[in-house]
């Protein structure tokens, strides 16, 4: 494609000579024959020193170029639509059924739809029209998926799943399987762990996109469906963080002891601090009054103030052991 074309497509302004234009690449890997952009004006350097045949600027770009210039207002914008342009077209599909695949007789088929080598449909299915399903793709009994979806290969959908339209699923995700549910009772015969039924399903929106070997998994009841319009989440994600939400915190150390020490009728603090405390309020005994003497620069005749020991224990325990006598 020629620079001038592509600015007239791109509504730009085309400034230099008219090269031949083929792909789109960074400014550091372009070469000859590819188109750049840059819309960040701490970038001089790098549009500088680029290979690429054309550059895609700000329309107050003002630091020059070694190439063609195509000036837009939105540089990033443009390139995207370029790379749109230049991308190779995706492979078509042919309605049909490949002869290896096992579809039930009781599934209901679309116009159009193409379904890949070694896949299997399952009883009760819905497929709507112009939908895609590559090789090697488990399709559950009484799924439902929308007009124009797309299933690359080697994606598990399990019974009851609900796909809208427009859906892509890349390689290897996985839709409708069972989430983290397990119970664990204490009886005569030791720990029983058994298996709690998840009878929700997973729902998604019209348009969604799921990315390779993700995974969306069912809810334990039915009550609420897992759901999706225009972002994904796991299904178990949201689960634990709903347990975690409706279960009570589990109280911590420090917790459990100011509580022990509340219903004692005592101050909370740890056994090292209750005993630094009871020693600053009464001081030294009579008979180790000869061990506070001044051991060093940073001792005190004096034993430490309270203020000091409550701050920093760990400090006191230690100016306490170097005050004893050696």
């Amino acid at each position: 494609m020629k620079a001038s074309e592509l600015a007239s497509t791109l509504g730009g302004a085309l400034e230099g000579s008219d090269v031949d234009l083929v792909a789109c690449a960074g400014l550091e890997e372009a070469r000859k024959g590819d188109l750049s952009f840059c819309k960040d004006p701490k970038h001089v350097a790098l549009v500088q020193e680029t290979k690429a045949s054309a550059v895609l600027l700000p329309k107050d770009w003002d630091h020059g170029a070694p190439c063609a210039v195509i000036r837009v207002k939105d540089p990033n914008d443009a390139c995207m639509k370029a790379a749109a342009i230049f991308a190779p077209p995706p492979p078509v599909r042919a309605p049909g059924v490949h002869p290896t695949a096992i579809v039930d007789p009781s599934v209901t088929l679309g116009k159009r739809v193409h379904v890949g080598a070694y896949t299997v449909i399952e009883k009760g299915a819905e497929i709507g029209d112009d939908c895609v399903i590559e090789a090697q793709v488990f399709v559950g009994e009484n799924c439902r998926l929308g007009a124009g979806c797309h299933i690359y290969p080697q994606v598990t959908l399990r019974e009851g799943s609900v796909l809208g339209k427009k859906v892509m699923l890349h390689c290897g995700v996985r839709i409708g399987g069972d989430g983290y549910g397990y119970t664990t009772s204490v009886g005569l015969t030791g720990i029983k762990i058994e298996k709690i039924p998840q009878l929700g399903i997973v729902e998604l929106g019209d348009g969604v996109e799921i990315g390779s070997t993700a995974r969306a998994s069912v809810a334990r009841t039915s009550g609420r469906r897992r759901r999706s319009t225009t972002s994904f989440r796991s299904a178990t994600t949201s689960r634990s963080r709903a347990i975690r939400a409706s279960s009570p915190r589990p109280a911590s150390r420090a917790r459990r002891r100011s509580a022990r020490a509340a219903s004692s009728g005592r101050r909370p603090g740890s056994p090292a601090t209750s005993r630094l405390r009871t020693a600053c309020r009464s001081g030294p005994s009579r008979a180790s009054r000869s061990r506070w003497t001044v051991r060093s620069s940073t001792c005190s005749a004096r034993p430490p103030s309270r203020r000091r020991i409550l701050a920093r224990a760990c400090f006191c325990r230690d100016w306490w052991r170097s005050c004893a006598p050696r």
